[in-house]
């Protein structure tokens, strides 16, 4: 006890000898506990104190002075006495916002620590933005380490609220969505929409409005949305009506005929013959052919094998698909070339129309078929 009484409150660099542990090295020597003058603790062996082999929990060997520096919006006032959980020594920082931040070296070296906390939140909020039934107006300096934003509700009132609340959904309006009606839209005009009434739906706080579009459809939009919206609002009919004129834009439809229809190679997703215009009947036990001209189907015949069902559409193919298509691009060039007027083009295709038809006649053209298949 003498020996642990004089060793008691002796300095050995920057620690300070408390008491011993009561614990012992695998060599039986005594361990003492020491408090470093950062604030940290060290527990070590009276024979490194005294050696000088340990003068500092760790502190020193880890980090320099950062006394003074800056990191991001924070600058470094002094080591802060506290240790992290991985027992590192923190240091105390005060935000641009004029919030505290205590951390380690490390964090701040690294560049993982660069505020108190308000810059995370911050970053995600302008002036401007909608949470709700809140619109952001300004920013209103720092609260408790938290940016404040002043913001006004739908019905109106103006409030501050810390950026986390508004980022993380903790606050949607003013506190007036329980029981006092927003702003009156009736009869307001947004876009294509037109506001006839509020209903007691909300979506993130915000009162759902029924609306009338010039269409005549009758839809539902959020109040915070109609607020926000431009010229092009509507229940969805204008997409419907761009989808849809793009496409007739993209399809050319000549005599009752889809020229890319005819084109086209694909299979329809029913076809399981493997053969555009050949099916096989289970009732008749037959393949059968046909072809789609002028919104008819033209009947090719029954055959016993694929092949020869087959055979017969594509001779269909050649007789009625390709002199509608030579004439149809043939119009086109003249039309390009020589300026031609539409009126001579439609009579050129007409022509061609009849006569494909003529020729693809029931028995005109299964009788074309049969002395081809003998």
């Amino acid at each position: 006890m003498g020996k642990a009484a004089e060793l008691t409150g002796r300095r050995f660099g920057k620690l300070v000898a408390v008491a011993p542990t009561g614990k012992r090295t695998n060599g039986n020597a005594i361990i003492w506990l020491c408090k470093c003058d950062c604030g940290g603790e060290k527990e070590t062996t009276v024979n490194k104190l005294r050696g000088g082999r340990v003068t500092h929990c760790g502190c020193q060997s880890r980090s320099k002075d950062l006394t003074g520096q800056r990191f991001g919006k924070l600058t470094v006032i002094e080591l802060s006495g506290q240790k992290s959980k991985e027992n590192k020594p923190m240091w105390r920082c005060v935000c641009d916002c004029g919030g505290e931040k205590h951390t380690t070296a490390a964090s701040l070296n690294s560049g993982y620590v660069k505020s108190c906390g308000c810059i995370n939140h911050l970053s995600k909020v302008s002036v401007g933005d909608r949470y709700g039934m809140l619109t952001v107006l300004a920013r209103k300096g720092t609260k408790n380490q938290n940016a404040m934003f002043l913001c006004e509700c739908d019905c109106g009132k103006e409030k501050e609220y810390p950026a986390s609340w508004l980022t993380d959904g903790r606050v949607t309006s003013c506190g007036c969505s329980q029981g006092v009606t927003p702003l009156d839209l009736t009869n307001k005009r947004f876009g294509r929409l037109v506001a006839l009434s509020p209903t007691n739906r909300r979506e993130s706080g915000s009162v759902m409005w029924k609306c009338r579009c010039d269409c005549g459809k009758i839809t539902y939009r959020a109040h915070s949305n109609l607020k926000k919206s431009g010229e092009n609002t509507n229940c969805g009919c204008l997409q419907s009506a761009i989808s849809s004129e793009n496409m007739k834009k993209a399809i050319h439809h000549v005599y009752d005929t889809c020229i890319e229809k005819i084109q086209s190679t694909n299979l329809p997703s029913n076809n399981k013959s493997g053969i555009k215009g050949v099916f096989f009947s289970n009732s008749t036990q037959m393949w059968h052919a046909v072809i789609g001209f002028q919104k008819q189907q033209i009947r090719l015949g029954q055959y016993k094998n694929k092949e020869d069902a087959a055979i017969v559409r594509k001779i269909a193919e050649e007789t009625i698909y390709k002199p509608f298509l030579e004439a149809y691009y043939s119009s086109l060039s003249a039309k390009n070339e020589q300026e031609e007027t539409d009126e001579t083009m439609e009579m050129a295709l007409s022509n061609i129309a009849e006569l494909v038809i003529n020729a693809s006649s029931k028995q005109g053209f299964n009788g074309g078929m049969n002395r081809i298949m003998m």
